[in-house]
């Protein structure tokens, strides 16, 4: 072979890249909540789409993301195995605003933000693998004896009051390897769920929406 025709052949060589190494990303799989960046559990789903924001005179401003929530397929214990954060989590793990049971978008944000609006005395903050944050307790107040969709669960029977926590992170980054979902930077609002004093009581009572978003239009909150 003439010399100048083996070194165009080296040089078209040397510019082609190395295949070695380069296995494609592994594909999501819903079935047991396992994702990448490059391929999420929910492709084409912006989980760091934000919502809303609350400011809290202790915490600041704690942004509402759409968030997600996954729990696997052959889970026998949801407590342990379900994980997410945002609105998604807080409709579909711990059922606050869920639209299965007939609220909005709009009522379960005006839920989330009055528990956001917890005093001073009831915000604290909180350190945890995700970074610093802080915590919320504001209280649910109604009757276990409500119709449902009751718009007034202080006025049914069996009166009672219920703990409702929520928590938030300045972390964001280190989530979105969590199923492959994106986060954004601040994550902010993790998770809203009424303290039963058991782990495995994941469901607020279906009143627990109506006196929270009621709470909420009682401060203005909107």
């Amino acid at each position: 072979m003439p010399a100048a025709i083996a070194a165009v052949v080296l040089v078209m060589m040397a510019t082609i890249p190395a295949l070695t190494n380069n296995a494609p990303a592994a594909a999501a799989d819903v079935s047991t909540c396992t994702g990448t960046p490059q391929a999420p559990i929910y492709p084409n789903y912006d989980s760091s789409e934000e919502l809303g924001t609350y400011d809290n005179t202790v915490a600041g401003e704690v942004i509402i993301r759409r968030g997600f929530y996954c729990v696997p397929s052959s889970s026998q214990n949801e407590a342990a195995d379900g994980f997410g954060f945002g609105l998604d989590k807080v409709q579909n793990r711990h059922h606050i605003g869920r639209p299965q049971d007939g609220y909005n978008r709009a009522t379960a944000i005006k839920a989330v933000k009055f528990v956001l609006s917890a005093p001073p005395s009831n915000v604290t903050s909180k350190t945890d693998d995700w970074g610093f944050g802080w915590n919320f307790l504001v209280y649910a107040n109604g009757g276990t004896e409500c119709p449902k969709g009751n718009p007034d669960p202080q006025a049914c029977a069996n009166k009672v009051s219920v703990p409702v926590k929520a928590a938030s992170t300045e972390g964001g980054d280190d989530y979105e390897p969590t199923g492959g979902m994106p986060a954004g930077e601040p994550l902010g609002l993790q998770t809203v769920y009424c303290d039963y004093g058991q782990q495995s009581l994941l469901r607020c009572d279906l009143w627990v929406t109506a006196a929270l978003a009621k709470a909420a239009e009682g401060q203005g909150i909107n």
